[in-house]
């Protein structure tokens, strides 16, 4: 993982969360 800056940081954990918010499954 890249670790550059706090805000760097934040943005990476926000996209993580919203990939594993996206695969998973919408019929669920």
């Amino acid at each position: 993982m890249i670790k550059t800056t706090p805000s760097g940081q934040d943005l990476e954990q926000q996209l993580d969360n919203i990939l594993s918010f996206v695969t998973q499954p919408s019929d669920a």
